[in-house]
This record gives C-alpha cells, structure tokens and sequence, in this order.
C-alpha cells in the first residue's frame, strides 16, 4: 500500500511538473541532468538508510550475545559456589543447575530463536530458590558461600530476564 502510494504519487508529481520543468531546464538534455541528480540523491539516503539498519541490526546482535554470554558464566559461577557446600546439599544443588542449564539448551533457546518467549524456566528457578534457601550454614565460611550463591542466583535471575526480553526487541518489521 505504501509504495502504491508513492509510486501514484510520483507519477503525479511528474505529469504535473512535466511542462513547468521542461520550460526551466530546456530541451531534453537538461531533463536527464534532473533525473540523475534525483537518483543521486535517492541513492545516498538509500544507502545511509540501509547502513543505519545494518548497524542497528548488529548492535541487537552484539546485545543479546553479550547478554547470554554473561548469563553462562554467571551460571557456571553458581555452580562453582555450590560446589563448595557440604553434602549432600553439594549434589542436589549441582543436579539442579545442571537440570536448569540442559533446559536452557534443549528446549528454551530453540523456543526463543523462533521468537517465543519460554515459560518452563520458572518451575526451575523455583526449585533452585527453594534448596538454596533450605540450606542451613553451620560456619561463618557457610554463611559467606551461602551469600556469594544467593548474589550469583539473583544476577543469573537478571541476566535470564534480559535475555527473555530480547526475543521480542529488535528492529520493527516495517523497518525491515
């Protein structure tokens, strides 16, 4: 619909200007001269328009590869401090970021690469949340690990909710 439009419109404008430029720019030698400057300058503000979009898609790229990128290795942190826990808090701790980070993989980044926002992780998070907060220190180095766990968790939380809003960000359709 929009290009009809300017496509009635521009041969509108050109039958209406028709005689108004040929009586300005003289015989037809001049009127080529016109078209190419129009063409021109067509071009230009086509190219700078499709570079804009090529730096814009790209930088929606580098933001969402940095983005899942800090979620891994906030994930692979949990897993770490959750190592140092006694057992058999150690085991089921691991087992639950490991059953986390496998439906990740499996099920929700092939839902997002098809542009739909995964609803499964919650059950996940949920239970993690739940064993963290069952865990009772019994040392102060226990408190510490239980702290750097908690602080790691909640900045994995922040990184999975970024990244779950990337799926539908982006540039908009009519602009592609």
């Amino acid at each position: 619909l929009m290009i009809a439009a300017f496509v009635v419109f521009s041969v509108g404008g050109q039958r209406l200007t028709r005689k108004w430029v040929r009586r300005l720019m003289g015989e037809p030698p001049g009127h080529n001269d016109v078209v190419s400057y129009y063409l021109s300058a067509f071009g230009v503000f086509y190219g700078i328009t499709l570079g804009l979009i090529a730096v814009g898609a790209w930088q929606d790229y580098a933001d969402v590869d940095a983005t899942v990128g800090a979620e891994a290795s906030s994930l692979a942190a949990l897993y770490r401090d959750v190592g140092s826990f006694p057992e058999p808090d150690r085991t089921d701790l691991r087992d639950l970021v490991r059953g986390y980070t496998r439906f990740l993989i499996d099920e929700a980044w092939p839902q997002q690469r098809q542009g739909i926002v995964p609803s499964g992780a919650t059950a996940h998070i949920n239970r993690l949340q739940e064993r963290l907060a069952a865990f009772e220190p019994r040392t102060t180095g226990q408190q510490v690990l239980l702290a750097e766990a908690l602080r790691q968790f909640n900045h994995m939380i922040e990184l999975g909710q970024k990244r779950l809003q990337s799926v539908d960000s982006g540039l908009p359709t009519m602009l592609w």
